[in-house]
């Protein structure tokens, strides 16, 4: 389980752009983790939301890698055993992966490392004419937790 955390520092390593999303999408706590892409030699560090929309926003703003273009790119995650390039447009999947978020079908249980494949699942496995079953996001072991409950932060 993410631990938790009540608060980001004041001007701390997180897009104001994530931090808005997290308050929008995730009313009660949202998971960050720490980027650890390749920013000049060393790991980046910034927290980021393990969403892929998210990751490819970050990639494209603070690493200048454009997963919408052509063409292939290398992981820059650090350790990262994967030696080949990949399609750009597939890096941001491949960094989620990074993160160990997992999906969780709530129709069988079964476990999914890509939000994608879960979904594809879904059209499989749901009897015709029912609703689509809910989905559990299961955050990565890095993840932190942000609560904004805890933070002292106002609801509606």
């Amino acid at each position: 389980m993410p631990a938790e955390i009540t608060s980001l520092p004041p001007n701390s390593d997180a897009d104001p752009q994530d931090i808005d999303h997290a308050r929008l999408y995730y009313p009660r706590k949202a998971c960050f983790y720490r980027c650890r892409f390749d920013l000049n030699g060393s790991p980046c560090n910034m927290w980021i939301i393990g969403e892929r929309v998210r990751v490819a926003r970050h990639l494209r703003h603070y690493h200048h890698i454009q997963s919408s273009s052509a063409g292939r790119a290398f992981c820059g995650w650090d350790n990262c055993t994967h030696r080949k390039p990949m399609k750009r447009e597939n890096l941001p999947r491949h960094v989620v992966m990074h993160l160990g978020v997992k999906w969780r079908c709530h129709h069988c249980m079964e476990m999914f490392s890509r939000d994608d494949a879960v979904q594809r699942h879904i059209e499989r496995v749901r009897p015709q004419g029912e609703a689509d079953p809910a989905i559990e996001v299961i955050p990565g072991r890095e993840g932190r937790t942000l609560g904004y409950l805890q933070a002292g932060q106002r609801t509606a």
